[in-house]
């Protein structure tokens, strides 16, 4: 029986020169070999304006502008690159869609908080009078609550822990109040941070004082030195305004005297010239009529 010719015996042999083959282990880890490595750009593949290079961390990486912002995408071969990208566009197909989802909403069929039960008001029975009037002697409270749960229809401890609500709901609103007033005078000298915030409020708390105007000034004249400061804001000078030089005015042309050019062109001696120029009315004219009938040929 012959040896069947191995894979590397059949791509060798029709090259007299030979061929060098070379071994690879079981057990060696793909992204180790020379075509799952990162090398530098090559004449046959070198950088470009869309897959560039990175020498500090030996990789490719493109630049994607989006929203105004450069998004960039690395790796350590160009398919990297390729398959970054599209993995990121993809991210940002799927949130965008998310987004533009219309949200679903789902009716409320309650208030978020409980309301007071209340039963229709009623007479009091006979019993309920005579057990009453009972109680008054051993129980008086009791007796008193039972009456205004018949007169009203309200529970007696509903009503007061609605009363306890109402209150507190009353002082939050008055102390959002004077934080807002206090907030708009110091504009300019007290940061509204958070922790700025709880420092006042600590400071009452601690005093067990309420949250009046009054003793929110004090806590902040004490606490000045514990405050975070504000960044002062750089006023920029307004640029100085340039002065105006107004342009002289325009200059007419003056329609008289007639340049010589044009006096001597027209036939008209220096004198002539000056006397429709600046002489009287009647000697301008006479001076005219007398070139016009030179002009005709009279005398």
């Amino acid at each position: 029986m012959t040896k069947p010719t191995d894979f590397v015996e059949r791509s060798t042999q029709d090259f007299e020169s030979g061929v060098d083959v070379a071994t690879v282990p079981a057990n060696q880890d793909p992204k180790e070999l020379l075509f799952g490595k990162n090398a530098p750009p090559t004449e046959s593949e070198p950088a470009d304006e869309t897959f560039k290079w990175d020498e500090a961390k030996q990789e490719f990486f493109v630049e994607v502008e989006n929203n105004g912002r450069m998004e960039r995408f690395a790796g350590k071969t160009r398919t990297e690159v390729t398959k970054n990208l599209i993995e990121g566009k993809k991210n940002a197909n799927q949130a965008l869609a998310e987004k533009s989802r219309p949200v679903q909403r789902t009716p409320d069929t309650k208030l978020p908080y409980d309301p007071i039960a209340r039963k229709a008001p009623r007479q009091l029975t006979p019993d309920e009078a005579y057990r009453i009037s009972e109680l008054q002697q051993t129980d008086p409270i009791r007796a008193q609550e039972m009456a205004f749960e018949a007169r009203t229809g309200y529970n007696f401890d509903a009503v007061s822990e609605s009363i306890r609500l109402q209150e507190e709901t009353r002082h939050k609103y008055y102390a959002a109040e004077v934080t807002s007033d206090f907030l708009a005078e110091h504009q300019q000298d007290f940061m509204p941070s958070r922790a700025n915030m709880a420092l006042m409020d600590s400071f009452l708390k601690e005093r067990k004082w309420p949250v009046t105007r009054n003793n929110v000034e004090i806590a902040f004249l004490e606490l000045q030195d514990k405050f975070q400061k504000p960044t002062p804001i750089a006023v920029v000078p307004p640029p100085a305004a340039k002065e105006f030089t107004p342009p002289p005015p325009p200059v007419s042309p003056p329609s008289r005297p007639a340049p010589a050019a044009e006096a001597r062109r027209s036939g008209l001696s220096n004198e002539e010239v000056r006397t429709i120029n600046s002489g009287s009315l009647d000697d301008a004219r006479a001076v005219i009529q007398r070139k016009l009938k030179e002009a005709r040929g009279g005398t």
